[in-house]
């Protein structure tokens, strides 16, 4: 809905993948996307960046989940912001801060996974090519941001199923991520996993394709 807890979505999505990849974890796994959602609020040291609960937040999380892990989603399920993912005015310049679900104290003594490293794909300020995401891809997802654009919106409500995204027009909506978890070079996309609904987007089941 409201919160803009993507990143938060994008970076358990990638850890539940690779505890069933790496370590024959259960199919199940369901690990607690509030957990960096409230408790990622770190400057990071190097990058000098902080997330922002629903209001955004960066890559660094991985940074968060090396030091803290996360809990399993009964431990603290989602709950967006304090009163119920109700659209309130935040994340702008001047408005009220938004009103994140706390981060809980005393955190609970055991976490349910906990990321050994992470790295970016490359560290040269360059955008990996299609190459580089094609062989990262063979390990495991990869956490991917990109910018939306309102073309991007009614391609997701109402695109056909086996359609692939290309942003061609609209206005800039803001900053998005997402898990990149596969590719299909018959039609020459990537097949991407949105956290906008289990059942939501163009294939009725959280995912669609992007161009490469």
């Amino acid at each position: 809905s409201s919160c803009g807890g993507c990143w938060a979505f994008a970076a358990t999505g990638l850890v539940e993948a690779m505890a069933i990849i790496q370590h024959g974890a259960p199919t199940s796994l369901d690990l607690a996307e509030q957990f960096p959602l409230s408790c990622d609020v770190e400057t990071h040291q190097i990058y000098g960046v902080a997330s922002d609960g629903c209001c955004g937040g960066y890559v660094t999380v991985f940074d968060f989940l090396k030091n803290e892990g996360t809990l399993s989603e009964t431990q603290l399920p989602f709950s967006g912001d304090f009163d119920g993912d109700h659209i309130r005015p935040g994340c702008t310049t001047g408005a009220p801060p938004w009103a994140t679900v706390p981060c809980p104290e005393p955190v609970p003594s055991t976490t349910a996974y906990r990321v050994a490293d992470w790295a970016l794909i490359r560290n040269d300020g360059q955008l990996p090519t299609v190459l580089q995401l094609k062989s990262r891809l063979q390990s495991g997802p990869v956490w991917l941001g990109y910018q939306v654009y309102s073309d991007f919106i009614s391609y997701w409500v109402s695109a056909p199923a086996d359609s692939v995204y290309r942003h061609s027009s609209g206005t800039y909506q803001g900053g998005h991520a997402v898990l990149l978890v596969g590719y299909d070079d018959a039609v020459g996309a990537w097949i991407v996993r949105n956290s906008w609904g289990a059942s939501a987007g163009p294939r009725g089941d959280g995912t669609w394709l992007m161009d490469f």
